[in-house]
């Protein structure tokens, strides 16, 4: 049930790990929201630079808005970001950011009142843009983070992979409807895996304005990890969310099993490229496999509700 305030308080969890470059860009977008009645958490997650040093000069300067939380070993990610939300108490509403993103100083506001303009949207998200390291604008609307209208069309999109839905703006009520926390199980794919667990509760409202942006530079996990483990939690999340497709039209469940074999297809082509720039022969060979292998498979079959 939609339970949106008049003046909710906002809850924002950073998770920030090797961050020293991009945190006080993070932070000082955060205390810039026109939105006022916002409070920070920040998981510093045993960083190995000087994260843990600018953490700590902002939790100083701003000790009512920022709460920082130092962690004794390296939880990881999913774990991070499960801390974070614990550690954000329960605001009314809650948003995630990583430490190396930022937002336009009206993010907050623009979603809230979008919030309390719908009937129904127990989340809210905004027009994403990439940026690089260097925070030079390379997209100026990240491809898929768009407007999508119906809630089983938000659900198709998101199962297919054409909706992206960073740094969401949620009723605490509705995350914990939604299982409150990250899969820990997943390694790679877990806000994925969230964000289509909130749609599957909720309907969402879209902020056409651009206001979250999103960092691409060379330190993304996404090529530093094992390549098996990463397509092994497309398929895990895949089949995690069976159920929920078959509730969708006939028509639509085609649509969703090609798209997912279409994001295999195109990680084990991002995996080669990758692998071709550094050499790697048996990553070569992997991704060549793989990449083949989800070209001709053939789709699996879902049951149909009897």
């Amino acid at each position: 049930m939609k339970q949106i305030k008049e003046a909710p308080s906002i809850g924002v969890g950073v998770t920030a790990y090797n961050a020293e470059k991009y945190l006080g860009e993070c932070l000082d977008s955060l205390l810039a929201q026109t939105y006022p009645n916002v409070r920070i958490v920040v998981c510093e997650d045993c960083s190995q630079d000087n994260t843990q040093d600018i953490l700590r000069s902002y939790a100083r300067e701003h000790p009512k808005r920022i709460r920082a939380i130092f962690n004794t070993n390296n939880l990881g990610i999913q774990a991070n970001v499960n801390q974070s939300i614990r550690e954000l108490g329960r605001p009314n509403l809650i948003s995630l950011v990583a430490g190396d993103d930022r937002w336009r100083k009206d993010k907050l506001e623009l979603e809230v009142r979008a919030l309390q303009a719908s009937a129904s949207a127990r989340w809210a998200y905004s027009q994403v843009v990439a940026i690089d390291s260097e925070g030079v604008i390379r997209e100026k609307m990240l491809r898929n983070s768009n407007k999508v209208v119906g809630h089983q069309n938000i659900i198709k999109n998101l199962l297919g992979h054409q909706l992206i839905t960073l740094n969401w703006t949620a009723e605490n009520s509705l995350l914990e409807e939604s299982g409150k926390y990250y899969s820990e199980d997943l390694s790679y794919i877990s806000d994925w895996d969230f964000n289509v667990r909130l749609a599957a509760s909720s309907s969402a409202v879209f902020c056409e304005e651009p206001t979250v942006f999103y960092r691409r530079h060379s330190e993304s996990i996404t090529f530093k990890g094992d390549f098996k483990l990463y397509l092994a939690d497309f398929k895990k999340a895949y089949a995690k969310h069976r159920p929920l497709l078959r509730k969708l039209p006939s028509s639509f469940q085609s649509e969703v099993l090609q798209q997912q074999r279409n994001m295999l297809q195109s990680t084990a082509q991002l995996w080669l490229k990758d692998s071709l720039r550094k050499k790697q022969m048996r990553k070569i060979f992997l991704s060549l496999v793989h990449k083949l292998y989800y070209k001709i498979a053939p789709l699996p079959k879902v049951e149909t509700n009897a």
